[in-house]
C-alpha cells in the first residue's frame, strides 16, 4: 500500500506541476526586426533590378545580340531530303492502304 500511496503522490506532483517555458531563447522583437530587415532588403534589391532592367530597356541596347563575325552557308543533302519524302509518301500510300481494306481477323462470338 506504501508504494501505491506514493506513486499516486508522486503522479500528483507530475500533474500538478505548473509549465516552465524558457524564454531564453525566444525574443519576439528581434525575430519581428529580422524579418522587417530581410524584406526591406529583399525590396530593395528588387528595386534596383528593375530601375536597371528599365533603364536598359528604355535605352533599347539590352536585347541586342552582337553581329557574328562569321557567316556559315549549310547545304542540304538534296538525296537525304528526296529519300525522306519518299519514305513519307510510302508510308502515306501504305497507311491508306491500311484504311481501305477491312481488317482480317476472326470474330469469336461466331
Amino acid at each position: 500500500m506504501d508504494k501505491i500511496a506514493h506513486l499516486t503522490q508522486h503522479l500528483r506532483h507530475l500533474l500538478s506541476r505548473p509549465k516552465v517555458v524558457k524564454t531564453e531563447g525566444i525574443t519576439p522583437e528581434r525575430d519581428w526586426k529580422f524579418l522587417l530587415a530581410l524584406a526591406t532588403t529583399v525590396f530593395v534589391v528588387a528595386l534596383l533590378y528593375a530601375g536597371y532592367l528599365y533603364r536598359e530597356v528604355s535605352k533599347g541596347e539590352i536585347f541586342i545580340q552582337p553581329e557574328r563575325s562569321t557567316a556559315r552557308l549549310e547545304t542540304i543533302d538534296r538525296e537525304a531530303l528526296e529519300a525522306t519524302v519518299e519514305s513519307f509518301r510510302a508510308r502515306d500510300a501504305r497507311l491508306s492502304e491500311l484504311k481501305r481494306s477491312r481488317p482480317v481477323f476472326v470474330d469469336p462470338s461466331r
